[in-house]
């Protein structure tokens, strides 16, 4: 094998953190999720970094940063205008088990039953581009739609369960969507938000003194599985779509340490989890 050009092929790790100015910390996390893959050199310990792979990222970090600074949005609880642009976008990426119509309807009774589930991402002139939706259901239910036994579109109002401090629920994470055709950078930009969003979303449910045993989720697309890897243990799946779990008292990714913090500042989580108000948190934000 001839031997490797390291000075002029390679950056090494030390130069790979300098050029993109992160932490070692934020390394490793690009190379969990493949965004950098390290090369060990015969002979040598140390990995190395394909020089033309970090100068591409840093190019693409860069135009990110700039278009996130130029695009405004805001993530919310939806309402009932909002509803139909969810839908709509749920019915061009996903399709839909109904009509558009009765899903709409659908909807509109589950937001009536529990305002906090449906979430919009909108641009500064008021238009939806992005949702997310969240359904706290009995365990016997999630697990159904996770065998694909149930349909998480076809689930009722009534089974829907409402948030109220000190009640454990589990939920379910039904999806997360972007309006298509927007360009490369806005579709990171927008889908950070939203999933910081939901972070968010989640982590007052703490504050409000909602306990919240596991989150479940699943999905059978490269960018949602590439998310949900990012903290959730992947469960056995029967169907084509990939299985994922959070058993919330068991882990101590970030921004569920911060949503434990937040419930036992609210009285309701203190021996639950074992953590005391005092505690410091760094929040995780995509």
């Amino acid at each position: 094998m001839p031997r490797m050009k390291i000075s002029s092929q390679y950056y090494t790790a030390a130069e790979v953190r300098e050029k993109l100015g992160i932490t070692q910390g934020m390394l490793n996390n690009y190379i969990r999720n493949g965004s950098l893959k390290p090369i060990v050199p015969p002979g040598k310990r140390q990995g190395v970094y394909l020089r033309s792979e970090v100068d591409q990222l840093a190019r693409e970090t860069e135009a990110f940063l700039v278009t996130r600074s130029k695009v405004s949005s805001s993530f919310g609880r939806a309402s009932e205008r909002d509803v139909k642009a969810t839908v709509e976008i749920t019915r061009i990426l996903f399709g839909l088990r109904e009509s558009e119509e009765a899903t709409v309807q659908r909807r509109l009774t589950w937001i009536k039953r529990n305002p906090d589930i449906l979430y919009a991402l909108k641009t500064e002139e008021g238009t939806v581009i992005g949702y997310a939706i969240m359904l706290p259901l009995k365990q016997e239910k999630i697990y159904k739609i996770l065998r694909g036994e149930e349909y998480s579109q076809e689930v009722d109002a009534d089974e829907i369960e409402t948030f109220e401090p000190g009640k454990i629920v589990n939920i379910y994470l039904m999806g997360i969507g972007l309006l298509p055709g927007l360009s490369h950078f806005e579709k990171r930009t927008y889908g950070s938000r939203l999933v910081a969003g939901m972070m968010n979303a989640i982590i007052d449910l703490g504050r409000r003194g909602i306990i919240i045993d596991t989150l479940f989720a699943r999905s059978d697309t490269p960018d949602g599985i590439r998310i949900l890897k990012r903290g959730f243990t992947e469960i056995p799946s029967p169907t084509h779509a990939r299985n994922f779990s959070i058993k919330v008292s068991e882990s101590g990714i970030p921004f569920i340490m911060e949503y434990k913090q937040a419930l036992a500042e609210s009285g309701y989580g203190n021996n639950l989890y074992c953590i005391q108000p005092s505690t410091e948190v760094t929040g995780f934000r995509p």
